[in-house]
């Protein structure tokens, strides 16, 4: 009962993904409207019940940052440097367990307190990257040189 944006290039596995969403009759359900603008991002990931990130590569994904900053949660993959990443702000999944994203999916959409505690751990980690975080940190990092 869920409806799923698939977005992104069309390279790589996007024709094999669309076939199966053609053979299972999910068209709608499941949208794949391949790049999708920033401006329209920012109003998916404010209406979104969650980012669902099971990536077999990173760990310098911009996603789940991108969700987190517009106050969406998190689902990602417990894989690479995403756990470093990302601390407690996201709810990991292994990517190949169909059965774990899944459920990281309902849990998400069913718990609030577990939704909202994912919410506001999210919050901690955009401060904790922000511009002005940044900023100090380069100037230390610049201090220390000379």
């Amino acid at each position: 009962n869920y409806n799923l944006i698939i977005s992104g290039s069309d390279k790589n596995n996007f024709k094999k993904i669309k076939k199966k969403v053609d053979n299972y009759n999910l068209n709608n359900n499941i949208l794949m409207p391949g790049y999708i603008d920033e401006s329209i991002m920012k109003y998916l990931y404010t209406n979104a019940k969650a980012l669902v990130y099971p990536t077999l590569i990173g760990p310098t994904n911009i996603p789940p940052l991108e969700a987190i900053s517009y106050n969406c949660p998190v689902i990602c993959s417990n894989i690479y440097g995403m756990p470093e990443q990302l601390k407690d702000s996201v709810y990991y999944i292994n990517p190949l367990s169909v059965k774990e994203i899944a459920n990281a999916m309902v849990e998400i959409d069913k718990n609030h307190e577990i939704r909202n505690e994912l919410l506001s751990k999210g919050q901690s980690i955009i401060k904790q990257r922000s511009y002005e975080t940044f900023k100090d940190s380069y100037y230390k990092i610049i201090d220390q040189l000379q």
